[in-house]
């Protein structure tokens, strides 16, 4: 079947051309490497989840050696990637933060440079518990995004927070930045990219108790969303007495997702 083509080469909305690579929208790397997987810590053919996948550079290379499924919060840049971003087989619009919905679907999900804010980014580590292996997130040496959002304090604070070990490593890849290509006159020049990689890595328990707390959640919002959570205990026990989750647990995961409110606030 013919791909659906925008009108646009590019999203308008989405043409942050600046005169460096130190542009704070962040997304600007174009990676150029065969060994990009072994690099960033991915078996091949590993199921990937790209969240606030932007350009889908990152998703099209990594297509390469992997499965793929693009998202990103915004429907035109999701039908541009659809349309020019030829390895990306499945793309769709999804807010960060409510993706994965179901366990062991993937094995990692994944961003690079998300132009998110913290309580997006909180959300997608949450549910990155969820999969086989965990989350990875990757930005440039001494990179701040337009939100000033600090990736490795989140990660760590998830990773305390569900018992879930935090990795990082600092690797060289390489890639062609998109200031550079414009600056080029479209002529790609590679050069060797430092990258910090930002990694969680789940667990049985963290993956239990990171979708006790979505339901949790979810009933939160859904439910009694004016009440305080000590009072909406013996009403979601009611909800869940088939489920066999004792009160303890459910205190315990109304005590994590005020840790995690908190961190967002902090």
């Amino acid at each position: 079947m013919k791909r659906f083509k925008p009108k646009t080469s590019i999203p308008r909305r989405f043409s942050f051309v600046s005169p460096g690579p130190e542009v704070k929208f962040g997304q600007h790397v174009i990676p150029r490497d065969n060994k990009l997987l072994k690099k960033i810590g991915v078996r091949p053919g590993s199921r990937i989840l790209i969240f606030a996948g932007g350009f889908g550079d990152w998703a099209n290379q990594l297509g390469r050696y992997a499965k793929i499924e693009y998202s990103d919060i915004t429907q035109e840049m999701a039908e541009w990637v659809g349309a020019y971003q030829k390895r990306i087989k499945k793309h769709f619009v999804a807010d960060a933060m409510t993706i994965p919905k179901r366990k062991r679907k993937y094995d990692y999900s994944f961003s690079f440079e998300p132009t998110i804010g913290s309580q997006a980014l909180s959300g997608a580590m949450q549910r990155a518990l969820l999969n086989n292996v965990g989350c990875i997130i990757i930005e440039r040496e001494g990179f701040t995004s337009l939100f000033g959002t600090d990736i490795r304090a989140l990660m760590q604070s998830i990773s305390r927070i569900y018992g879930a070990r935090y990795e990082e490593r600092q690797t060289i890849v390489k890639g062609i930045f998109h200031t550079q290509r414009v600056k080029n006159g479209g002529r790609d020049k590679i050069e060797e990219i430092p990258l910090v990689t930002y990694c969680l890595f789940t667990n049985d328990s963290a993956r239990r108790l990171a979708e006790l707390d979505l339901l949790m959640e979810k009933l939160l919002r859904e439910r009694q969303p004016t009440k305080a959570n000590a009072e909406l205990v013996p009403v979601i026990r009611n909800m869940l007495r088939k489920s066999k989750i004792t009160i303890g647990a459910l205190e315990q995961s109304l005590q994590r997702i005020r840790d995690l409110k908190n961190i967002i606030k902090g």
